[in-house]
This record gives structure tokens, C-alpha cells and sequence, in this order.
């Protein structure tokens, strides 16, 4: 009886303690070698021991500017997205949207260029460069339309506050 529960005691110290870290230390060492994508998968088999998480984001955060570095903005904005609030990982973002709205616009996609700075909130100038763009918009979207999609066109005072200013014009485009 006695060995036995000297064994379970040592399965049981071995698997919660022991061998998780083990599993840390060589996490670390692989991260500390450069070899993110297996410490990654190790720190992930962790599931939140000691500070696989934080390690976890850190390779996440790293490769995101690695792939921002090489020009892939996709795949560093999906990692940096991920992240959350991560370091600065949501200026990441805006500004991987900022940039790609003034490829739009160069392009002459005023339609996609607009709805990224005004999903921007205040960025940087986005504000700004949206309502510089904000009549060639207007016109794409009218352009653009298909049977059944509504359009703004137009303004009048609608709501009955004048202090507001006229409100935009909700078309249905029936053909």
C-alpha cells in the first residue's frame, strides 16, 4: 500500500509539475533559438502554465511585424487583430487600415478608401482625407448601385432640428 501511493503521488507530481516543465523550459529554449513556430505549438500545449500565454502573444506580436516588415499586410493585420490590446497592436491595426485606404484611393476606390477612415474614428488625418474624398464617394456608391440597394442622395431637413443641418436623402433604387 505504501508503494503504491508513492507511485500515484509521483505520477501525479510528474504530470502537473514535472513534465509541464520540462514542456516550458524547452518552449523557451526553441523561442530563445529563434524556432517560434514549434516553442508556439509547445507554449499552446501548455494551456496557460506559468507564462505560455504572454509568450504565446510575444511570438504572435513578433511575427506580425515580421510579415509587416516583408509587406504583408493581411497576415499582420489578422496576428496583430488576434492580439487584441496586446503592446500597441491596435495601432498596428489602424494604421495597416489607414495605409490600405490611401492605396484605395490612389487606385481611385474612393467607395472602399472612405469606409475604411471613417471607420478609423479620428486616426491620425482620416477624418479629414474622408471628407476630401467624401463627393467622389457619394458618386461611386450611386454608380456602383444594383436594383434593390438604397443610395443617399441628397439632403433635406428631415428630423425637424434645424441646428442639426439637413439630413441625407435614403433612396430605394428601383431600376
Amino acid at each position: 500500500t505504501p508503494i503504491v501511493c508513492l507511485v500515484i503521488a509521483f505520477i501525479i507530481v510528474y504530470t502537473n509539475i514535472i513534465a509541464p516543465n520540462i514542456k516550458y523550459n524547452n518552449a523557451v529554449a526553441l523561442m530563445d533559438e529563434g524556432n517560434n513556430g514549434e516553442a508556439y505549438k509547445l507554449f499552446r500545449e501548455l494551456d496557460g502554465y506559468k507564462d505560455s500565454v504572454e509568450n504565446i502573444n510575444l511570438i504572435k506580436y513578433n511575427n506580425a511585424i515580421e510579415l509587416m516588415d516583408k509587406g504583408d499586410n493581411d497576415g499582420a493585420y489578422k496576428l496583430f487583430k488576434e492580439l487584441g490590446k496586446y503592446k500597441d497592436s491596435v495601432e498596428k491595426v489602424d494604421s495597416i487600415k489607414y495605409n490600405d485606404a490611401m492605396a484605395f484611393m490612389n487606385e481611385g476606390n474612393f467607395i472602399e478608401a472612405y469606409e475604411i477612415w471613417i471607420s478609423l474614428n479620428d486616426y491620425k488625418d482620416s477624418s479629414e482625407k474622408a471628407k476630401s474624398i467624401y463627393y467622389k464617394y457619394k458618386i461611386e456608391k450611386i454608380k456602383a448601385a444594383k436594383t434593390g440597394d438604397y443610395v443617399k442622395f441628397g439632403s433635406y431637413e428631415q428630423d425637424n432640428i434645424i441646428s442639426d443641418g439637413r439630413e441625407d436623402v435614403e433612396w430605394l433604387v428601383l431600376k
